[in-house]
């Protein structure tokens, strides 16, 4: 996989025609979005002389260099490839500091990856020169070379050729031992994958047995390289059973439609999902860009329409409104930054201030902070947003690779919010490879001092900090430091950023189904439950996720993707004491136990199967507190109506014991008998078998009986 990018009209689509085919167009279109050219070496005339390579074939990703695009890029800059970052020679204005930019982000997304520079239109300006290019290649190993050309006059290419020859081989992805099954599993998830678009889960794990390779583990470790070469799309961190291997064109080309929508940038990034079809499925295609060979155009179908705003929900480049009637698109926001709302939290007389400093700051960590935070929203512009909590107002903005936050407020309440918002911001550092510097702003506007430089020196018993220019002054440390938390040693600080972040709590209904045991039941059961949750997750106050087709690793992928905010694990399908029949196997009772176990927030486990009783024991004594079981096989159509009784009794605000009561009253009512379904406590299980209705609620301390799904 040969990957180029670089800043938008630089030349990166002339480069590749004059790889592939030595063409040029001096009145090529820019490109909008991404395109895929696969070059076999050994064919192509251009690369006749390159031999070493004749037996390769070269999957080049060419990237807009639009800048709206550059955060949706992360979904395919991948490690294990080879990067060409393309520059234009017209622009030679500090050049290395351009480079330090592309190459920190390649390596955000890309890791080492061998990286060949390239300045190209030379013929417009031959005084060009790499300025402090030692320095750039002691600073990143991975710039392997400094190139220049020019794609006009067919300057210099052959030696981009023998670079992509020299390196090529020595790629990691080149040199990764593979499986020879996975050569099969390739040809084959291609070829329905450009026939039907995408494959689900079930399909994909159909296809690896066909070819024998059985364990889940080497099947997910195969994905993951066909996805890093860029011959199909497997996205780790979306979980969706339906959507699990996509065509890279069928992904590429929707996100695009949604990013680069001409309506969507006349709303300013506010999107009606009603608009939805239009914008991806009607909208005119662009006109005057760059397109491949094998272009075409795709209608996508209403649930397809949905998974592309979740995937870009997953990847923080978009969050929805409480309703779900509106998705915001940060990258589109107005570019204004509302002064009159701004300046009075920047002047204030009660306020904190921390900033970071980047050597490069993403565009994309604004909206990242947007997505993460989209509860406690008043204010939003593309380079910033106001956010609230009680009575304080926190002001985020973004300038010159600056990140700076302002608080305003009650004492208490700005030492927790700015603690709230440097935890949720470190987190995104993290995950963005990202090592700012921290300061702490000094009064009078006197410049900014290292805020763990700072800790230190307090640390170490000195009392002032001193500085020299533009005058002479000295600093309190402990105020400079007044209302700065260490949140590494703050225990509570997870627990804290969830309560003001309001991140809504889960309930995961995971069903499973099989053919030759199939219960007719379970589909009306699933469209009772979420309908009676629908309402409270339109209106944003809990979220709802449900696998019609559950697999073992489902279950852990929504526990590790939901951590801190799973309230409820619903099961509903073939079951034991011993184990959950799943759609690939039986999921031991024990390591799911263990599993569940490790849920902090995780209020009930309701096992609607039959003889489930066996389980109860082991989830109490692993920390759930609170389990709904059954000690006897149970009637299809009445498992449904119970388990959809105790949800409408839970959204009506009920507690879990009064849910409980509830549907237990209803089925008694409706089927006329007096039957024996208790509230257990503690750890002692045993029943009278000689009951005829199968439910019980099981707990381990009764204070979790007054629990209320929406009690916050």
């Amino acid at each position: 996989k040969i990957i180029l990018i670089g800043e938008g009209k630089a030349g990166k689509t002339s480069l590749l025609k004059r790889l592939q085919s030595n063409d040029f167009d001096e009145h090529e279109e820019q490109t909008d979005g991404i395109n895929v050219e696969s070059i076999k070496f050994g064919e192509c005339e251009t690369f006749q002389k390159q031999t070493t390579i004749h037996d390769l074939t070269g999957h080049f990703w060419d990237f807009g260099g639009q800048e709206i695009m550059n955060a949706t890029h992360q979904f395919f800059l991948t490690k294990r490839s080879v990067y060409i970052l393309v520059l234009d020679a017209r622009r030679d204005n500090d050049i290395s500091t351009q480079i330090r930019k592309w190459v920190k982000r390649i390596k955000s997304t890309g890791g080492n990856s061998s990286i060949i520079v390239v300045a190209n239109k030379v013929d417009l300006n031959t005084g060009f020169g790499f300025t402090n290019a030692y320095e750039l290649q002691k600073e990143f190993p991975q710039i392997k070379t400094f190139v220049k050309v020019s794609c006009k006059e067919d300057t210099n290419l052959d030696e981009i050729k023998e670079q992509l020859a020299a390196l090529i081989p020595q790629a990691e992805l080149f040199n990764t031992l593979i499986d020879e099954r996975w050569i099969d599993i390739k040809n084959q998830l291609q070829k329905e994958t450009k026939e039907k678009d995408f494959l689900n889960e079930q399909r994909f794990r159909e296809i690896c047995k066909t070819h024998h390779l059985i364990r889940k583990s080497e099947q997910q470790q195969a994905i993951r390289f066909l996805h890093d070469l860029g011959l199909v799309m497997h996205f780790d961190g979306v979980y969706s059973s339906e959507y699990f291997v996509l065509d890279p064109y069928w992904i590429t080309y929707g996100v695009y439609q949604i990013i680069t929508s001409k309506y969507a940038g006349e709303q300013q990034g506010r999107v009606s999902m009603e608009q939805l079809e239009y914008i991806i499925n009607k909208e005119a295609d662009k006109v005057n860009v760059y397109q491949a060979k094998d272009y075409k155009k795709i209608i996508y179908q209403r649930f397809e329409r949905y998974f592309l705003v979740d995937i870009l929900m997953q990847f923080k480049l978009c969050f929805y409104l409480p309703k779900k009637t509106h998705f915001i698109l940060p990258s589109l926001l107005d570019t204004n930054e509302p002064i009159t709302v701004t300046q009075p939290i920047r002047n204030a007389e009660y306020q904190i201030q921390f900033r970071y400093d980047y050597d490069y700051l993403p565009t994309s960590m604004i909206p990242y902070i947007m997505v993460e935070a989209f509860g406690i929203i008043s204010t939003k512009w593309r380079t910033g947003c106001i956010l609230i909590h009680q009575d304080c107002q926190a002001l985020v903005s973004s300038y010159d690779n600056q990140l700076s936050i302002v608080v305003t407020g009650r004492s208490k309440q700005m030492r927790e919010f700015m603690s709230v918002l440097r935890y949720l911001i470190d987190k995104l550092n993290r995950e963005l490879n990202l090592l700012p510097q921290q300061l702490i702003p000094l009064p009078e506007d006197l410049g900014e001092v290292d805020y763990e430089e700072l800790v230190e020196r307090e640390t170490d018993g000195e009392r002032f900090y001193k500085v020299y220019r533009p005058q002479k002054r000295q600093f309190e440390i402990s105020k400079l430091l007044n209302g700065i938390t260490n949140i590494s040693k703050d225990r509570q600080i997870a627990t804290l950023a969830q309560r003001i972040i309001k991140a809504r709590p889960v309930i995961f209904m995971a069903f499973s189904n099989h053919q030759d045991a199939y219960l007719d039941k379970i589909e009306q059961e699933r469209k009772a439950i979420y309908q009676a949750l629908l309402p409270y997750q339109d209106e944003g106050l809990l979220q709802v996720e449900k696998e019609e087709a559950t697999y073992i690793g489902d279950c852990y992928n929504y526990c590790n993707r939901y951590h801190h905010r799973m309230v409820i694990f619903h099961f509903s399908g073939h079951a034991s004491g011993q184990h959950l029949q799943l759609q690939d196997g039986n999921a031991n009772a024990d390591g799911i136990a263990e599993l569940l176990g490790q849920e902090p927030q995780l209020k009930l486990v309701f096992l609607n199967g039959c003889a489930t009783i066996g389980q109860v024991e082991n989830l109490l004594a692993c920390g759930v507190k609170a389990v709904i079981a059954t000690h006897t096989a149970i009637n299809d159509n009445k498992a449904a109506e119970f388990s959809a009784q105790f949800y409408k009794a839970l959204a009506a605000k009920k507690t879990l014991e009064q849910a409980f009561n509830t549907a237990k009253s209803f089925i008694r009512s409706k089927y006329g008998k007096r039957l024996s379904i208790e509230v257990r406590k503690g750890l002692k299980l045993k029943r009278d078998v000689s009951e005829t209705v199968p439910w019980g609620l099981y707990v381990g301390d009764d204070v979790i009986l007054d629990w209320q799904l929406l009690e916050e």
